[in-house]
């Protein structure tokens, strides 16, 4: 048996310690892939082997390949970062016998939810986020089209999209503050949007979207006028007794936003020839900071960022995960949560940590591999190449062989 792994990473990656290099490096290790980066947003990066550089910063939502702007039909357009060897790294990476997934993030773009906010996320209280772009707009489904047919151009063997959902309220800009505690339900609450897309879309089920809005505008401003109370736990049963019902009918036309725009980009990437996978974010949610997700699976969960993993899964060519947990137990869960839910027939990826608050050791990456494999990935990737210490690499590349073996 063969699994199928790729590791994630960015053209500068390749271009610091040179693309040979890199490329057969991996190809050595025994990875089948890399999920480059295509566009990518703002960040600042600690890098912690590159023979060049320790600390690079990025810029907001450019495409780190040139793109064909005349694809874009809409007021949204590309922004081509500064000259890359982006060509030359995917070249070498085929010479070197790997192949390349498009590792593509979609509407978690400031600069363009800046430059049009008017497509952006609008909060209950008519705030717009400028971190995000919201998938109910028409013209943000038109650019998240376009930008699926620039990609499939490139002929990657899977684009695998990023953000292709609703944003949480806590993964937003660089410098978020906020000196009075918020709970769970009301971090969820400030994360839905009630732009004129979302209440046209909500307008269409017979969903009151300004009565929704009015409902959760008065549970946050209590939230935040008194602590005592927000110390609620997140889920529908609380949401329904806090908003109303009606609020639950809004959720589900979210979940029904997300399926329909997922289900468009893979019509345009498969009409290219080129398979598509969509990313939930589950699992960045709940374990991207500590590594210790905790309560109900990542599949149960994935409401909360408007997917229906199984509605998206059956327009998909791949379902992606994030199990960003540092308990093997907890990856199987999940990972087991999310093949039972899918079914048969579609491929379920994993993405792992091979560093970070969830890395312990290579024995515990090798458990966490196995466990992602017994419980139905057919693929385990790896998150990210230059960010993480080489001796991760190392044990990531381990532990896919080990599991090779025993299975």
């Amino acid at each position: 048996m063969t699994i199928d792994s790729s590791v994630y990473a960015f053209v500068d990656d390749f271009v610091d310690a040179g693309p040979a290099q890199v490329a057969e490096d991996l190809a050595a290790k025994g990875f089948s892939a890399v999920s480059l980066a295509t566009v990518y947003h703002a960040s600042r990066d600690l890098l912690p082997h590159n023979p060049k550089r320790v600390v690079a910063h990025r810029s907001e939502g450019v495409h780190y390949f040139p793109p064909d702007e005349s694809l874009y039909t809409g007021p949204l357009k590309p922004q081509p970062a500064e000259p890359t060897r982006f060509g030359e790294v995917t070249e070498t990476l085929v010479t070197a016998g790997l192949s390349w997934q498009a590792w593509t993030v979609y509407l978690h773009n400031c600069r363009l939810a800046i430059e049009y906010p008017e497509y952006a996320v609008a909060n209950a209280f008519g705030d717009r986020y400028i971190t995000d772009l919201c998938p109910s707009s028409d013209v943000v489904a038109g650019y998240a089209e376009n930008l699926t047919a620039d990609v499939a151009r490139l002929r990657p063997s899977l684009i695998v999209a990023e953000s292709l959902h609703h944003a949480g309220f806590g993964h937003g800009y660089h410098h978020e503050r906020a000196f009075v505690g918020i709970d769970a339900v009301t971090e969820f609450l400030l994360s839905l949007c009630f732009c004129d897309g979302c209440a046209a879309m909500a307008g269409v089920d017979d969903v009151d979207a300004g009565a929704v809005a009015a409902r959760v505008r008065g549970v946050v401003r209590s939230a935040l006028a008194d602590p005592a109370n927000a110390t609620r736990p997140l889920d529908r049963a609380v949401l329904a007794e806090l908003c109303g019902e009606e609020l639950l009918s809004y959720l589900k036309v979210r979940q029904a936003t997300t399926t329909r725009l997922a289900g468009r980009c893979a019509r345009v990437a498969r009409a290219a020839g080129v398979r598509f996978g969509f990313m939930d974010q589950t699992g960045a949610l709940k374990g991207y900071v500590t590594g210790e997700p905790a309560g109900r699976s990542c599949a149960d969960d994935a409401w909360q960022l408007g997917i229906a993993p199984v509605d998206v899964a059956r327009d998909v060519d791949a379902y992606v995960t994030l199990a960003y947990a540092k308990q093997a137990e907890r990856v199987a869960s999940d990972v087991g949560a999310y093949a039972t839910a899918l079914g048969e027939g579609i491929e379920l990826r994993c993405v792992l940590r091979h560093g970070g608050p969830d890395y312990a050791d290579p024995e515990n990456l090798e458990q966490k591999v196995e466990a992602a494999v017994q419980k139905g990935a057919s693929g385990v990737d790896f998150y990210h190449y230059g960010l993480m210490p080489i001796s991760g690499l190392a044990a990531a590349s381990s532990a896919v062989r080990s599991v090779v073996r025993r299975v």
